[in-house]
C-alpha cells in the first residue's frame, strides 16, 4: 500500500470519527442548550384575532423547551442557564379566507364570521434570550380575563428585551394536500369564527441577525421544490385568561448542527495535507 493511500484512508477515518461527535455535541448560546440533529422547539403562545381583512396575525410566547430526536430527550428547558426564551411573531397578512369549500381573495371585503379557514402570506418570528435575573420576564396570563392593548404592547415589550436569538421569516409554499397557498394555513374546529379554535402550519426560513443564526440555517425541508428551514405547527382556542383574545401551543421542527464553520475548517484542512503530501510526492517523483 502507498503511502498516500494510507494518508487518504486516514483522512477518510478522521472525516467519519469526526462526524458523531458533531453529531452529538451540546452548543449553549446565550444560556440556551441544543443538540446537533432534528430539534423540536415547543411553546406556548398568545395571539390577536382578525377584525378586517387589513389587520395582520401576531402575538408573543415563550419556549418551553428545545427537544432533541435521539439525544434522550430535552436539551434546554425553560429557566434553565437562568434564562427565558421568548419571541414575538407579526406580519402574517390575511390573503384569503374559505367559506366551506369556497374561498374569497382579501380584495372581496367581506366579513369573516363564516369562516373555516384563512390562509396568510408574509410574517417574521424573532426569538429572543433573556436572562431571569435582573430582567423584565414575560407573562402574558398575569392579567387575568383583561384584553387590552397597553397590556398586549407590555408583553410584546417584555418578549423581545433580550439578545435576538433566532429570526425566522415565513415562507410561501403551496399544501401538497389541499392546494392552498401561503406562508401559514390556519383552519378552525367550527363554522362559526376562525378564531374560537383550530390549528395552523407553515414553513419558515432563517433571516441572518441571531446569535444561533447558522446554527439553523440548514435547508432542512423541501416542499415541492421550495426550500426552508423549519416547519411551524400551531394550535389555538379563546383562552380563559390573559390579556391575548388567543392562546395556544406552538412547535418548530427544524434541524441543528452544532459548529459549522469548526467542522467547515477541519475538513479544510484535512483536505489541504492531502494536497501538501501529493504536491511533495510527485516532486520526489
Amino acid at each position: 500500500m502507498t503511502k498516500f493511500k494510507k494518508l487518504a484512508i486516514a483522512v477518510a477515518v478522521a472525516s467519519a470519527a469526526m462526524m458523531p461527535m458533531a453529531s452529538n455535541a451540546t452548543v449553549v448560546i446565550d444560556g440556551v442548550a441544543f443538540n446537533a440533529g432534528d430539534q423540536l422547539i415547543t411553546t406556548a403562545l398568545w395571539e390577536s384575532t382578525l377584525t378586517s381583512v387589513s389587520d395582520t396575525l401576531s402575538g408573543v410566547g415563550i419556549v418551553s423547551q428545545i427537544n432533541c430526536a435521539g439525544c434522550g430527550g430535552a436539551t434546554w428547558i425553560s429557566g434553565q442557564n437562568n434564562t427565558q426564551l421568548t419571541y414575538y411573531f407579526s406580519g402574517y397578512s390575511v390573503d384569503r379566507w374559505y367559506d366551506g369549500s369556497i374561498w374569497h381573495a382579501k380584495t372581496d371585503n367581506t366579513g369573516f364570521s363564516a369562516a373555516t379557514a384563512i390562509d396568510f402570506t408574509g410574517g417574521v418570528i424573532n426569538l429572543y434570550s433573556d436572562r431571569y435575573t435582573g430582567g423584565t420576564l414575560l407573562n402574558p396570563s398575569a392579567n387575568p380575563n383583561v384584553i387590552n392593548s397597553t397590556l398586549m404592547a407590555a408583553d410584546i415589550a417584555n418578549a423581545t428585551d433580550g439578545n435576538l436569538w433566532l429570526s425566522y421569516a415565513g415562507v410561501t409554499t403551496t399544501d401538497l394536500l389541499s392546494g392552498r397557498i401561503g406562508s401559514l394555513f390556519a383552519s378552525t374546529n367550527t363554522i362559526n369564527s376562525v378564531h374560537s379554535g383550530g390549528s395552523g402550519f407553515g414553513y419558515l426560513d432563517v433571516v441572518a441577525g441571531g446569535l444561533a443564526t447558522v446554527n439553523f440555517d440548514t435547508n432542512s425541508y423541501n416542499i415541492g421544490g421550495i426550500i426552508a428551514d423549519a416547519r411551524l405547527d400551531s394550535s389555538f382556542s379563546t383562552p380563559n385568561s390573559g390579556a391575548w383574545p388567543l392562546s395556544g401551543t406552538a412547535a418548530i421542527k427544524t434541524n441543528a448542527i452544532p459548529e459549522p464553520g469548526s467542522v467547515a475548517l477541519l475538513g479544510l484542512g484535512l483536505i489541504g495535507l492531502a494536497a501538501t503530501y501529493r504536491r511533495k510526492s510527485s516532486k520526489k517523483a
